[in-house]
């Protein structure tokens, strides 16, 4: 804790000190031991303390190896990286993403690995079989949808029995444009085509 408080405070030379004993501190340290010792403050009511703990964090987490990470619990780690990604300081969401990146690239590695070795060893995930599928399996829709902002550029919108969750029956998809004439594919009840609001005319498809 004094070196979060002084690495946070507007005294350059200070601040400059208390970062380096940090960096010291993640580059040293076992991160088996540092890590739990260092989550508590990622929800500190201080938003400077979260920042520095949230580096500090993103910067050990690769030093564990995959075997570590697995021991320390991939769905762990992710839980952090989302919850971090929507803090409001800058220095923390950019810590979230390069955690985010790190743990994709150790989940897909873990993935690859396991499929080389023996294609029946469990995965870090039985049921997820992709960096999308794990994220959507860990995480609530939305911030599975902020991690794959970041890792993947496009997020992934959950499926049920294959079909989109956007797609699902009852849902009104964006109005088309033909002939300047607008055509909106609306959902059926009993086979037929129910009206649309504010007095809109539907062609039902």
């Amino acid at each position: 804790m004094p070196l979060f408080l002084k690495s946070s405070q507007d005294k350059r030379f200070v601040c400059e000190a208390a970062e380096a004993a940090l960096i010291s501190m993640t580059s040293w340290i076992s991160p088996s031991v540092l890590l739990p010792k260092m989550q508590p403050y990622l929800k500190n009511r201080n938003p400077r303390i979260r920042a520095k703990a949230s580096v500090c964090f993103s910067k050990s987490v690769p030093r564990l190896g995959l075997e570590g990470i697995k021991e320390y619990g991939m769905d762990k780690l992710i839980q952090v990286a989302a919850t971090q990604l929507s803090d409001q300081l800058p220095e923390s969401r950019e810590a979230a993403r390069n955690l985010s990146l790190e743990l994709q690239a150790f989940y897909e590695k873990s993935q690859a690995s396991g499929s080389a070795e023996d294609e029946s060893a469990p995965a870090i995930s039985p049921e997820a079989e992709t960096w999308e599928a794990f994220c959507l399996s860990k995480l609530s829709t939305l911030s599975a949808q902020a991690i794959l902002r970041v890792t993947v550029g496009v997020p992934v919108a959950p499926k049920e029995g294959g079909i989109s969750a956007a797609l699902k029956e009852g849902a009104v998809p964006a109005a088309m444009k033909e002939g300047g004439i607008s055509v909106v594919v609306a959902p059926k009840e009993g086979g037929v085509p129910v009206a649309t609001k504010e007095g809109a005319a539907a062609v039902g498809c």
